[in-house]
């Protein structure tokens, strides 16, 4: 019989080298049916161990099979000659594993560090009735080679370890087949497959910080006992960052909320868009942002013709629409010889008969009503 050399007796030729060798010479037609695979272990040599799962992995996968050098020789369907090998197909009576299902990564939801939940399935068969085993193995590259067995993995599901902390892992599992009870031109053992590489990337846990939220001007609801600066630890991510409960101020509506950086801030928003350097932080304060209601009614709360006596003091005040206040109302009287008014609108009439117009007007809107005093005489 001929054998495959594959000169790694050089320890200098790694691991890609002795798998494209072989494959290359796959590819030109020059190992067939019976060819020996000379491989060396020596101290020193650890290429030709990492070469082998994908060099068996990519010649299955070119239709070969694999038998012990003793299943070889007591085979019934071939003859040895000098120098020449004559082969009959023996490989259909060799088990082929076929993997149904790859395994997949849990969704990343689940994959949140000190919150870790999910697993791995895999479901492969294998003909001539022989029965698949499993094993899963951790690597620190997406590759089958070189991988480290995982202790007790051998079913169809693996859990994802619970205790990963944040980065990304890989994970991949071979399965193997066995058939209980060989006939004498069947091989034993199946040629193990290995499943595709699954990444598994751990998040870090969300980080929890002391947010204290200023009504900057307005008031929270105190039936929850919630002053104007309320603390809460918000667990970013899950909570939100914004406040469960919200403050009040009359006349303004609120338009949302900006940290103390001046960043305004979102539920969604991320970490680095709140802030450069917030993971250097353990607490910060989150400010209420007030947009005054603007009035776009007003009258004065008199009627149209309202009589006055000589001498009186009046102040009508203004009505505006719902949710809007009156401040900074410009007050005027039509003729100043017949009263005053002040700021805050209040009418004195002097000791004389006559109508006076009492004008009030909005400085923002521009928006303005009147009445008529009539002095009774």
């Amino acid at each position: 019989m001929r054998g495959v050399a594959l000169d790694d007796w050089d320890i200098g030729n790694s691991a890609s080298f002795l798998i494209n060798r072989v494959l290359t010479l796959t590819g030109n037609n020059i190992l067939t049916d019976g060819q020996i695979y000379t491989g060396h272990d020596q101290p020193g040599q650890t290429n030709t161990i990492q070469a082998l799962p994908e060099i068996v992995h990519e010649l299955r996968s070119r239709g070969f099979g694999f038998m012990t050098l003793s299943e070889l020789r007591e085979h019934r369907n071939f003859t040895v000659s000098t120098g020449v090998t004559t082969y009959f197909n023996f490989f259909q009576n060799q088990p082929v594993i076929t993997i149904n299902t790859q395994p997949v990564a849990p969704p990343a939801e689940n994959l949140v560090q000190g919150d870790i939940s999910g697993s791995l399935t895999i479901a492969a068969s294998a003909t001539l009735n022989a029965v698949p085993a499993y094993q899963w193995y951790s690597n620190t590259t997406a590759s089958t080679i070189g991988g480290t067995p995982v202790d007790g993995a051998t079913s169809t599901t693996f859990a994802v370890p619970i205790d990963l902390t944040e980065g990304t892992y890989y994970f991949y599992c071979v399965v193997n087949a066995t058939i209980a009870s060989p006939t004498a031109a069947q091989s034993a053992t199946a040629m193990p497959v290995a499943s595709s590489v699954v990444t598994v990337t751990v998040t870090a846990s969300p980080k929890t910080y002391a947010v204290h939220y200023d009504a900057n001007g307005g008031t929270f609801p105190t039936n929850g006992g919630v002053d104007a600066y309320w603390s809460e630890e918000v667990l970013w991510a899950q909570s939100g960052l914004l406040p469960e409960h919200i403050p009040v101020r009359a006349g303004y509506e609120l338009v949302g909320w900006k940290t103390e950086f001046g960043v305004d801030a979102t539920n969604d928003m991320t970490y680095g868009e709140l802030v450069s350097g917030i993971n250097t932080v353990t607490s910060f304060t989150m400010l209420a942002q007030w947009e005054l209601i603007p009035i776009t009614s007003l009258r004065i709360n008199a009627a149209i013709i309202e009589t006055v006596a000589r001498g009186g003091t009046y102040n009508f005040g203004v009505i505006v629409n719902e949710g809007a206040i009156a401040q900074n109302i410009i007050w005027t009287l039509s003729n100043p010889a017949l009263g005053r008014v002040d700021e805050a609108g209040n009418v004195t009439i002097f000791e004389r008969t006559g109508t006076v117009v009492l004008l009030a007007t909005d400085p923002v809107s521009n928006i303005s009503n009147s009445v008529m005093l009539r002095i009774a005489s």
